[in-house]
């Protein structure tokens, strides 16, 4: 079967077509991922003449992408799978993933949200505070930041919540999105105000 199936690979590749496949092969004393790049050779005339193929070893890249999958996956996992909203946000203040909960905090659909920014929804009474640490954590002054907010639900409702807001940041030191952690304390709050 494996020869005819490289014989069906140098026939494309005759009849001109230039492509490149993936196979994981056994060479002792270990499995390998690799590429293999098919193009064909034309004389003076354009005839094709014969088939160049190079291979080249990307189990190591194989390897890295599998463990990236898994580490996503584990990430998704943990995040949809949380007692608290959690938000992953740019530093234009749009929401990039939020997980289940946050959605039931603030009342709106993933896809609503993904629509709005965090200051959009952000009591006017709390906006200035909180973008005045954001900015802070923008010029790098600060990694992480926490804080008692209230946002404006979908319903016009006041939600009283706890933020922990931490930073992603690029080589350069520049920010790439918040990882933020939001846990309602609306019925503490309003058992301490009665």
């Amino acid at each position: 079967p494996a020869i005819e199936e490289w014989r069906n690979y140098y026939d494309r590749a005759l009849q001109g077509e230039k492509f490149s496949i993936e196979i994981r092969t056994r060479f002792a004393p270990n499995m390998l991922d690799m590429e293999y790049r098919f193009s064909p050779i034309k004389d003076e005339n354009g005839k094709i003449e014969g088939v160049t193929v190079f291979g080249r070893d990307i189990t190591e890249r194989k390897r890295a992408e599998e463990a990236l999958r898994e580490s996503h996956e584990d990430f998704q996992r943990y995040f949809n799978m949380s007692t608290v909203g959690m938000a992953v946000t740019n530093p234009e203040k749009g929401w990039i993933e939020v997980n289940d909960r946050l959605c039931q905090i603030l009342g709106y659909s993933k896809e609503e949200l993904k629509k709005l920014t965090w200051a959009e929804l952000t009591h006017p009474d709390d906006l200035d505070v909180n973008l005045e640490l954001f900015n802070k954590m923008e010029e790098g002054k600060i990694d992480s930041y926490q804080m008692d907010k209230r946002y404006i639900r979908k319903d016009k409702s006041i939600v009283y919540t706890t933020i922990y807001a931490a930073c992603h940041r690029s080589p350069t030191g520049k920010l790439r999105h918040l990882l933020t952690s939001v846990i309602d304390v609306t019925e503490q709050k309003l058992a301490e105000k009665a």
